[in-house]
This record gives C-alpha cells, structure tokens and sequence, in this order.
C-alpha cells in the first residue's frame, strides 16, 4: 500500500535481530530508523523521522509471513502510524506445476484525521521449467478511506464529518520469471516481467512492469521499470537499488525511483530516495547443526561442513575460500554429507550443491539470501594456534 514514500537524505540505520532458539531459526526481526525528507498522503512534503520495525517468519520455505509496523513524525507536527501482515505460500502439483498464494492488508492512522487500509489477495498457478517460471492468476483487493473533514460555512463549531470511501479492485495476473545462475552460487541474475489489467470500479487500469536483479559476490543490483495505462493516466516509474556485503553483520543501501499512485486509496505518486546501513545484533541460538553418523573424528586443523540430504545421489561443497570450486562430499550411514576440509583462518560462505544443479544450506546454519530465493550459509575459521581441537565451526 503506497499511502506515504520516505525520501532520505542522511543514512538510515536498520537493525536486524537474529534469532535465539531453533524455533525461531526461520525468524528475522528488522528495526529500521530513518531521518530525511517525506510526503504524507494528502501530498505535504517535510522533513520527518521514520521508525519501522518487521518480523519476517520462515524465511526460505514454502510459506513465509511477516509483520511489520512505521511510525512517522514531521516537522510540521503531523504523525502518521501503519502496520500490515503478508503471506505467501507455494504448493508443487505435479509436473512442474504448483499453486501459489500471497495475501497480506495493511493500514496507516494519521493525526490529520485521515486513515487508510488495503487487503489483498493472489492465488495463481505456476509452471517451472529450469529456471524459468510462469504463472497466471488473479487478484482481488479492497481499499478503505476515510477522510475527518473541517466544519464548513454554516455547520456547528467544533463539528465533524467523516467521509469514507471503499474501492474493490480485481485483476488477471500474467508473468514470469527467469532465474540465471552458474556454478558459483555467489554469482547470478534474475528477470521477472509481470501484467496486470486492474478494474477499479468502472476504470480498467493496466500495469506492465519489468524487474531484474544481478548479484556478483557481496553486491547486488536490482532495477524495476514500469508503464501505466489509464483513463487520463499515461505514466512510467521505476526504482533501482545498490546493496553491498561490508561484512558478515553490515549491509550498506542506497535505492531511488518514481512510483505511481494508488488507486485503491486516492494516494498520489511520488519520488524517493533512501540510502541504508543494516546491522545485525543480538544473541545467537546454538541450534543442531546435522552431525554425521559411524564416521571419523574430524582430522587436526580441518574444518568439517555437514548437511543432511538422504535422498541425494550427489552432494558437493563449494566456498568462497577458493573461488567457489565444489569439492566432493562423504555420505553418512544417517544421510548427513560431510567434508572435512583445510581452509584457511578467516569467515567465508558457502553452500552446497545437491545432484550438480541444486544450491542449498544447512538447516541452522547463519546464512544470507542470495537475492533469488536462495541463501549462502556462513562459517567462522579460527586460527590453529588458538585451539587445540578442530579449527572450524559453522555459525550458528
């Protein structure tokens, strides 16, 4: 929902914090705290604080939701407060095929007497083939406005009147995404196009829009670009984003665009600009990594790596340590692979390649998404000199 866009002129300082049991190893808290320039939804523009915290759970699996929250103050002595709930879910059938559902509604108070909320909902059906993906569904939403007006000529002092408004909104949905990667997982591309021809009350209002995503090593670039054809709306907006790896706990961010105006809301478009530091914080959980079953100790000065894939025919693990080249896994009595390997002092990603095609990490393992649905887990080498025992171990 696009009832207000930040646009920020000094770093915005997100925290991210990790999870401290196993149950919540698919949990990810996120605290962001902004201070630059924003327009609120009747179009003032002021200078403004923003505080956004999120809770994203199950992250990496079928089915992911997240709750998240912003509170905005101006300079003008306005506020505005928002929170929302999403979810998606995806389903294989069979030969490729599968369902997917995302559903999320969100809602924002402000202290000029205006309030806004959206919900949506999307199932579609998809067809996988390598990596390209197609779908086609439908979406149907609903958004709610109201509005407190001053009193006119004539009316009581002190007097009010509340105007709202409900606008429902469905559309088919068409698109498709193409997923690039090669050998090194740290490495690859990612095209997505999508066409939506909205009807909104009595207007048919249609959007084309164009993504693309590369990540080389700890940068990734992602750029959006997009058409809007309406009754009395002819327009295009995009966004590109820069995020950049300083190391394993700090993720630097800059992104800006155009984006059109919400239809279900009344909320005008706009431009914005933001630029972001990510910090992760907070205590580790120490959940089971999967240990492998009737095999060797771990050899004096190696570090062993494990993950458990029983119906695997092949495993391979590759690391950023030696440019990524996959080196042959072991496989235990209990379906855990491992490998036990000589790396030098120091973190490093990794991951492991399941059957020569499929990239995947330990369950427990601190891992960072990769930016197309995948994630390269981390581990922490020590110095054999400060040890007298093995002298790897993989984050948790």
């Amino acid at each position: 929902m696009r009832i207000m866009r930040c646009t920020t002129r000094t770093i915005i300082i997100v925290i991210a914090m990790l999870p401290a049991s196993r149950a919540a190893a698919q949990t990810t808290g996120q605290l962001q705290v902004g201070a630059g320039s924003a327009t609120d939804a009747r179009g003032i523009r002021s200078d403004a604080l923003t505080l956004a915290p999120s809770v994203a759970f199950g992250q990496g699996t079928p089915s992911s939701a997240a709750i998240t929250g912003s509170a905005t103050f101006f300079q003008n002595n306005a506020w505005a407060l928002g929170g929302g709930v999403a979810t998606t879910s995806r389903a294989p059938i069979a030969g490729g095929f599968g369902i997917a559902l995302a559903a999320d509604g969100s809602g924002v108070r402000t202290s000029y007497g205006a309030t806004f909320a959206t919900a949506d909902l999307t199932p579609a059906l998809e067809w996988t083939y390598s990596p390209l993906t197609v779908y086609a569904g439908t979406q149907a939403a609903a958004g709610y406005t109201a509005v407190t007006a001053s009193p006119g000529l004539g009316q009581i002092p002190g007097a009010s009147t509340l105007v709202s408004q409900t606008r429902w909104l469905y559309a088919p949905v068409y698109g498709a995404r193409l997923r690039l990667l090669g050998d090194d997982p740290s490495v690859g591309a990612e095209l997505a196009l999508r066409w939506e021809p909205m009807h909104v009350g009595d207007t048919v209002v249609t959007d084309r829009t164009a993504n693309a995503a590369m990540v080389v090593g700890p940068v990734t670039l992602a750029l959006s670009a997009g058409q809007r054809t309406a009754p009395g709306e002819q327009s295009t907006f995009g966004t590109a984003g820069v995020m950049l790896d300083v190391m394993h706990d700090v993720t630097l961010n800059v992104s800006g665009g155009r984006y059109p105006s919400d239809r279900l809301t009344g909320a005008a478009g706009g431009n914005f600009m933001t630029a972001g530091l990510s910090l992760r914080v907070g205590g580790r959980g120490m959940p089971s990594l999967p240990t492998p079953r009737g095999v060797n100790d771990v050899p004096a000065g190696a570090t062993r790596l494990t993950i458990r894939a029983p119906h695997a025919q092949r495993v391979e693990v590759a690391g950023d340590w030696d440019d990524w080249a996959p080196v042959p896994a072991l496989r235990a009595d209990n379906g855990v692979w491992y490998a036990d390997l000589r790396i030098p002092p120091g973190q490093y990603r990794y991951a492991f390649r399941i059957d020569g095609h499929a990239w995947r990490v330990p369950q427990g393992a601190v891992a960072v998404d990769d930016g197309f649905g995948g994630e390269s887990a981390y581990v922490t080498v020590r110095d054999v000199s400060a040890t007298d025992t093995s002298t790897g171990r993989e984050d948790r």
